[in-house]
């Protein structure tokens, strides 16, 4: 994707975005400049700016006055597993649960080139760093920030204190993010939101693997009592591309959850599509 104003976002809450904003600093030729952010002076690599956020990030929802065409939080993962990972994903929530920062029912702007690139990007660098325990991963739509207008992406190092601290691991988010603000590859894609499977979405990663899915925001099988018109059409209205399909993983919606998925991107053009048909070339 040709970025003209990205901006790097990491915190200084934690060691993880600590360790990610050094790499970039130690890895790339950034100056100081005189802007400041969150009191903390705003650095440059070409067009690329690298800011500090006060607050954590899921609750970094003032950067719209950075006017960026982009986004890009650098960030850490936990979960229950405690597996070695790296993925990316979009913000949003899908329920009336906030706790973990952003709107209740609100969704982020997604850009699906964003989070095609970032993925596919994190699977190159796993390789070429020999990060060979990590799962690579795009997760579902989950956490804030939800409120501003500018596109955003996480990509993320899971999930323990060990990875936080593991400078390939770093390095391989650090460069895939800079990948992203620097690549001006502008390949055709499917831009497409997508439903069901689980939070770890790798029934659409294998997708974007094999075709030109590029994946925005996921309604996994646990949200589906959440599942609403408006929330389908909050996920294209709130996708910077055009959505193309929406992605169903058929074996977690019933006939009536497929209708309001219809229903929901009636008036936006966008086709149904079962992965299993995209997947074996049955729609392309």
């Amino acid at each position: 994707m040709k970025l003209e104003n990205p901006v790097i976002l990491t915190t200084n809450q934690n060691v993880c975005g600590i360790n990610i904003r050094n790499a970039l600093l130690d890895n790339w030729d950034y100056v100081e400049t005189e802007e400041v952010f969150d009191g903390t002076p705003i650095y440059q690599f070409k067009h690329i700016r690298l800011v500090y956020s006060e607050k954590d990030v899921i609750n970094a929802n003032h950067c719209d006055e950075l006017n960026a065409d982009l986004l890009l939080y650098g960030s850490r993962h936990k979960s229950e597993a405690n597996k070695p990972s790296l993925l990316t994903h979009v913000t949003g929530n899908l329920s009336e649960d906030n706790s973990h920062g952003g709107n209740p029912l609100e969704l982020a702007y997604a850009s699906t080139r964003a989070i095609r690139e970032s993925y596919l990007g994190l699977l190159n660098e796993k390789e070429a760093l020999g990060l060979v325990d990590f799962d690579v991963t795009v997760e579902a739509t989950h956490h804030g920030p939800t409120s501003m207008k500018t596109p955003l992406v996480f990509i993320e190092v899971g999930s323990t204190e060990i990875e936080y601290k593991n400078e390939k691991a770093i390095l391989a988010v650090a460069k895939t993010i800079m990948n992203i603000c620097l690549n001006e590859n502008e390949d055709a894609i499917r831009p497409s939101i997508c439903f069901g499977g689980g939070h770890y979405a790798t029934r659409f990663d294998e997708l974007m693997e094999i075709t030109p899915v590029a994946v925005g925001h996921i309604l996994p099988k646990y949200r589906k009592s959440n599942l609403t018109t408006q929330i389908v059409e909050q996920m294209i209205e709130k996708t910077v591309e055009k959505v193309k399909w929406a992605i169903i993983d058929r074996s977690s919606l019933n006939a009536e959850q497929i209708q309001i998925i219809k229903d929901g991107c009636s008036k936006f053009g966008a086709e149904i599509v079962k992965a299993r048909d995209v997947k074996y070339g049955k729609i392309t």
